[in-house]
């Protein structure tokens, strides 16, 4: 079975909960994919402020929110992001995931 992970790119908007309500519904039965509804309210994620460049090198000195994410992502073969504009840009709190994101989601479709 196919893992595809969707991502809530916000964690302030009442709508992109609704929208996730809206397809786990829809989807509930499918039988040859795998939904993992991850809401980044979840992983408490600091500022990015490590010294390593996640695409090139791995991560040392990871917290335990950070693992989690990770992990996350990880167990997933694929990825689709729901996120809302904010002033022309992508949240915060969805940049700031995505700053961890190195090999977890090397030849994964998003």
């Amino acid at each position: 079975m196919i893992k595809i992970g969707v991502v809530l790119g916000s964690i302030r908007s009442q709508l992109g909960e609704s929208i996730i309500k809206y397809l786990e519904s829809k989807f509930r039965d499918t039988q040859t994919v795998q939904f993992d509804w991850i809401r980044l309210e979840n992983f408490p994620l600091e500022p990015y402020q490590h010294d390593e460049t996640p695409l090139s090198n791995p991560i040392t000195g990871l917290k335990a929110s950070e693992h989690k994410w990770l992990d996350q992502l990880k167990a997933d073969d694929g990825f689709v992001i729901m996120t809302p504009e904010y002033d022309h840009a992508i949240p915060g709190v969805l940049k700031n995931a995505l700053d961890y994101v190195g090999p977890e989601v090397d030849h994964k479709p998003v």
